[in-house]
């Protein structure tokens, strides 16, 4: 059996190789310019913090108050870094045997909430407050600017109870 070698698509190994490091083979007066199909990084209105998350958050139960979330996420800006969100299709009900929320799909339900881009290590403490049960998923949810991807904490779906929360 012979040995696979691995080499860039483009040769780019040998190319290198007798060129300087770092600008390879730009001219100094030349700007450096971005790989296609990629945008500069720019603070939004979430801030983009070092260690943020890829997508925002979608907060829609107990941390839609300021104060738990300051509390539980140990950064007191982040309830103030909030901004409205729904989301459609899905319904506040409540998680089984618990006084908290989950999410449900409601083909006529709207769930108002917030979304936050918490650093990382807020993020850790958030995980740690919704406990083992909870799990993140991807949903799409309107903003005041339009469609937004975020994620959102929710337990499986037979967990989640009929009455609403």
């Amino acid at each position: 059996m012979a040995a696979a070698r691995l080499q860039h698509p483009g040769g780019a190994g040998r190319a290198l190789r007798g060129q300087e490091r770092g600008r390879a083979g730009a001219a100094e007066d030349q700007p450096v310019r971005a790989a296609p199909g990629l945008r500069p990084r720019r603070a939004g209105f979430l801030g983009r913090e070092r260690g943020a998350l890829t997508l925002p958050l979608f907060l829609y139960g107990t941390l839609l108050d300021r104060r738990v979330l300051a509390r539980q996420s140990g950064d007191p800006r982040l309830p103030w870094r909030a901004r409205p969100a729904s989301l459609e299709g899905h319904r506040r009900v409540v998680f089984r045997g618990t006084p908290y929320p989950t999410l449900r799909s409601a083909p006529s339900g709207t769930v108002a909430g917030m979304l936050i881009r918490p650093a990382a290590g807020a993020m850790r403490r958030l995980r740690a407050y919704e406990g083992a049960c909870y799990r993140l998923h991807p949903f799409r949810v309107l903003t005041r600017h339009g469609p937004r991807r975020a994620r959102a904490f929710v337990v499986p779906r037979h967990l989640a109870g009929a009455e609403p929360w």
